[in-house]
C-alpha cells in the first residue's frame, strides 16, 4: 500500500470527510462534501476566487508539510456567524464576528489535523489562526506561493443541502518525499 503522504487527493479526501464531520456536528445540520480538485500550489485557486472573501488559515505542524485554509462566501459567513451565536449575531459586532469564525474554523480545523493524523500514525496540531476577513482566496494564494511552492493542493466544497452554510477547505501538502 502506497503512502497517503505522498496522494494529495487522498490526504484531502480525509481532510474533507473529517471537515464535513465536524461541520456537521456544530451546526447540527448535515453537511455534504463536494468534488475534490487537485491544483499545484502555484496555481490559481478555483475560478471563483473572488466568492471566497473570508477564512482562516492554519499551518499543521508535525510530521506532514501541510497547510489548511477554511474559506467562507460572505453570505455563508454570515449564516454560520448568526447560526452559532444566534439573531442578534449582528447587532454583537466585527469582533464577536471574527471571534465566532475563529473558533468555528479552529475547531474544523482541529478535526481535519486529527484525521490526518489517524490516517498516518503522526501527531498534527494546527498553528494558531491566521483570520484573512477579506481577500481569503489572494492571501491564501500568496502564502502557499511564498511558502509552499512544491505543494499540491486539494480544494473541496462542503455545503449543507440548502447552499446556505459551508465553505472551502484547502489542503496543500508538499508534493512527493
Amino acid at each position: 500500500m502506497s503512502d497517503p503522504r505522498n496522494d494529495a487527493h487522498s490526504l484531502t479526501r480525509i481532510g474533507a470527510e473529517s471537515a464535513e464531520s465536524a461541520f456537521s456536528l456544530l451546526l447540527d445540520r448535515t453537511i455534504e462534501m463536494g468534488e475534490i480538485v487537485l491544483r499545484a500550489a502555484t496555481s490559481p485557486m478555483v475560478p471563483t476566487a473572488s466568492e471566497w472573501d473570508c477564512g482562516v488559515i492554519f499551518e499543521l505542524e508535525g510530521e506532514l508539510d501541510a497547510w489548511v485554509g477554511l474559506l467562507f462566501r460572505t453570505s455563508q459567513r454570515d449564516a454560520l456567524v448568526e447560526r452559532m451565536l444566534g439573531a442578534e449575531a449582528k447587532s454583537m459586532g466585527e469582533m464577536a464576528t471574527e471571534s465566532a469564525l475563529m473558533e468555528v474554523a479552529n475547531i474544523v480545523a482541529s478535526h481535519v489535523a486529527s484525521g490526518l493524523a489517524d490516517a498516518l500514525g503522526d501527531r498534527l496540531l494546527p498553528s494558531v489562526p491566521m483570520l484573512a476577513p477579506t481577500d481569503a482566496a489572494a492571501q491564501l494564494e500568496i502564502l502557499l506561493r511564498e511558502r509552499a511552492r512544491d505543494f499540491d493542493r486539494g480544494e473541496c466544497e462542503l455545503l449543507d443541502e440548502q447552499s446556505e452554510l459551508g465553505g472551502l477547505l484547502v489542503l496543500a501538502t508538499r508534493s512527493g518525499p
